[in-house]
């Protein structure tokens, strides 16, 4: 059955060509390729019109639509010639296959969507930490195999069902596929999942661009009104230490201002006031350091064994508390901007 691929770029200069070369080498080439960049500034555009003329038994198209990747993705559809839209996103490199692998599981479930999967390509012991906090690991996969829920990196569906779920919500420029994907599910759409279709996916290389994704992502999420449980764990967590933290200085200043107004301080249990505050305001900072050390050390215990990668890599664990650090911090600010957003359009949220 042909098929259409939709790729949407947004200055993608370095990452571009070697989608392309995996897009050539696929063992099972799409009918139709269609490129929508939302107005690229850097040498894009250029690239893309050459790669164009570079192509092997299918047509490309090359446009241009200004507005974010959703409003970009519903552009490349309306555009397509074919009703199976396959989907994938630049910064990815495709494995051989990929496409193939689709189309095979389409084929055999008749699923009105396949999920494919995806995995991360690391060129240093950072992005090599990125990868578990950023996708689905292969054991953390749920079972049965088939809610495994798509993402635009990895994706075939048929135009049928994007049309019924209300295409990509074009007020959303990020997770807008998350919520497509619930989108589909409450329309009925027949799900599938498709775990050898592969693409390789390349995480950011500094501490401030992994930031900006975890807060868009975040972002994203509460902007399309999805509420995951474990945000409001991250959210507890920090107001719990906050609380604690918050009671340990109260403590300790009351202690040192009896102090330097000349009270006595007994700190044996059972002493004076001020001793039991000085006991206290102690035991209470052991209680903050060792909850917060113990997150931490989580933080290693439950990510170490996927950055274990080459020899050159054996550290990039070491990057994981801050990782989590990072991430908690982004995915909170991230909500309360997506709910900001959220509430200014009158929307519901619905938990998932």
């Amino acid at each position: 059955m042909p098929v259409t691929l939709i790729v949407t770029t947004l200055n993608e200069a370095s990452s571009v060509t070697e989608l392309w070369q995996s897009i050539l080498a696929q063992t099972r080439l799409p009918n139709e390729v269609i490129v929508v960049d939302g107005g690229s500034t850097d040498t894009t555009m250029i690239l893309l019109q050459n790669l164009s003329k570079k192509t092997r038994g299918f047509n490309a198209k090359i446009l241009v639509k200004s507005g974010n990747r959703s409003v970009g993705r519903n552009w490349a559809i309306q555009q397509a010639t074919h009703n199976l839209i396959a989907c994938t996103d630049a910064g990815c490199v495709l494995k051989p296959d990929w496409l193939e692998q689709l189309l095979k599981v389409q084929n055999q479930t008749q699923a009105d969507v396949v999920a494919g999967y995806y995995a991360g390509l690391a060129k240093t012991s950072w992005q090599a930490a990125v990868i578990p906090y950023a996708l689905v690991m292969p054991d953390q996969l749920p079972q049965p195999p088939a809610q495994f829920l798509p993402a635009t990196r990895s994706l075939l569906l048929t135009r049928a069902a994007w049309q019924k779920a209300g295409q990509f919500n074009e007020n959303l420029s990020d997770n807008e596929d998350y919520a497509l994907a619930h989108a589909l599910i409450k329309t009925g759409a027949k799900l599938a999942f498709a775990k050898t279709a592969i693409v390789f996916w390349h995480p950011p290389q500094t501490w401030l661009a992994t930031a900006k994704m975890f807060y868009r992502f975040a972002r994203g999420d509460a902007a399309a009104g999805l509420w995951r449980p474990k945000v409001g764990l991250i959210f507890l967590r920090y107001l719990i230490w906050l609380g604690l933290g918050f009671d340990w200085l109260w403590l300790v200043f009351i202690t040192d201002s009896r102090v330097n107004a000349g009270a006595g301080v007994d700190v044996s249990v059972g002493g004076n006031v001020n001793g039991n505050t000085s006991v206290l305001s102690f035991y209470l900072g052991w209680i903050l350091g060792l909850s917060v050390l113990s997150y931490l050390g989580w933080a290693i215990s439950k990510n170490v064994r996927y950055c274990r990668r080459s020899e050159s890599w054996d550290w990039s664990w070491g990057w994981l508390p801050l990782l989590q650090v990072t991430a908690d911090w982004a995915v909170m600010t991230g909500t309360l901007a997506g709910i900001k957003q959220r509430v200014m359009s009158h929307s519901p949220t619905q938990k998932i």
